[in-house]
């Protein structure tokens, strides 16, 4: 029952089912009032160590479903970080400081931003999985500050002639190469999805491609989105597609590799020695998933609506379209552009002035 403190705040109290009790000091009666009937008949938080409670709950419970690539990093995570800096703590011990000082440590010893983002994401993971078992009261993660991230990479894209030109370097080792970057660069699936395209999806009366699909951890899945979606076919991906899918069965996969199997892809970019070839043709450091980009960038400056755009390219939300759209507009190249041609015309001016004044009679 919540009692009132000579400091003018509330206690409120609760009686554990194992003995003991907890309290907390609210300013409020009815704030004490609603801690108490929330947290009353709740279990005490789990004495027991990280990796105790690991292998009490199993894998099942912290990482069922999950994608398999997604599974397998998180327990890389798990081995790697979590465990050696963790695993002998209670599960109830473990505070956003003590997160916080894994953090920095991970940092200095050079572990990648992205690498200890997805370990804090297996980390929140595993906290919410001990709060629903009734394991822990509240995640630790909730007073964790992350680190921010390196700079930012800025997403390059290309332009169709580029691609072009990137495609048909890949059709010196195969043809087969080459198309899968013309799709790449024209639909905007990503890689998975565009190997688990099968005849079926391809609709050429219409002219649009349906996302039923993709691999993932070598294993077929549900697009990255979960949802499926539909593409139009542009440029020369309906020839392309044209090519590649008459005659065929519906459930035969639409991108081959050279000798016929199916199309990995990372059989591609062994072949076509992928950071070799696009430096050579002058873009250093040009990803495969930037061909996506390229085609979503292609739509926005063709004036498709972002909110068509959004469902084109599967995206969850506006806001990670909406970075497509930033790219699209050159807002940096268009503002210099203008500052050029306002410095351009002031110059002018100035100089037509001086002109005028050496020229005016009457000048002392």
């Amino acid at each position: 029952m919540a009692s009132r403190l000579s400091t003018g705040r509330w206690r409120g109290r609760i009686f554990l089912p194992g003995g003991g009790e907890r309290t907390k000091v609210f300013a409020t009666k009815r704030e004490a009032v609603a801690w108490e009937v929330h947290n009353r008949g709740r279990k005490a938080d789990s004495r027991e160590s990280l990796s105790r409670w690991l292998e009490r709950v199993g894998a099942e419970a912290t990482l069922g479903g999950l994608s398999p690539s997604t599974s397998r990093t998180y327990r890389s995570h798990l081995s790697r970080r979590i465990v050696p800096e963790f695993g002998h703590r209670a599960v109830s011990a473990i505070s956003a400081a003590h997160i916080e000082s894994a953090q920095r440590a991970w940092k200095a010893e050079g572990v990648s931003p992205t690498v200890v983002a997805g370990t804090l994401n297996c980390l929140a993971r595993l906290f919410r999985v001990a709060v629903k078992l009734g394991d822990l009261s509240v995640s630790p993660m909730s007073g964790v500050e992350r680190a921010r991230g390196g700079v930012e990479r800025v997403t390059p894209t290309l332009t169709v002639e580029e691609a072009d030109r990137l495609a048909s370097a890949c059709d010196r080792v195969s043809r087969r190469y080459g198309d899968y970057v013309r799709l790449a660069a024209l639909l905007g699936l990503r890689a998975g999805e565009l190997t688990a395209l099968q005849v079926g999806d391809v609709d050429l009366t219409t002219g649009v491609v349906t996302v039923r699909r993709a691999f993932s951890a070598g294993e077929l899945q549900t697009p990255k989105s979960r949802r499926v979606r539909q593409v139009p076919l542009v440029g020369e991906s309906g020839p392309v597609l044209a090519r590649m899918t008459t005659g065929r069965r519906p459930t035969d996969l639409v991108l081959l590799g050279p000798l016929g199997g199916r199309l990995y892809h990372s059989n591609f970019r062994t072949k076509v020695r992928w950071s070799a070839l696009v430096e050579d043709l002058g873009w250093p450091g040009l990803r495969f998933h930037d061909l996506r980009a390229t085609a979503i960038v292609l739509w926005i400056r063709a004036e498709v609506p972002l909110t068509t755009v959004r469902a084109l390219a599967g995206h969850a939300s506006l806001a990670t379209t909406d970075r497509y759209a930033r790219i699209a507009r050159n807002d940096l190249a268009g503002a210099a552009a203008q500052v050029n041609s306002y410095i351009s015309r002031t110059r002018d001016e100035v100089a037509a002035t001086r002109v005028f004044d050496e020229t005016s009679p009457g000048q002392a």
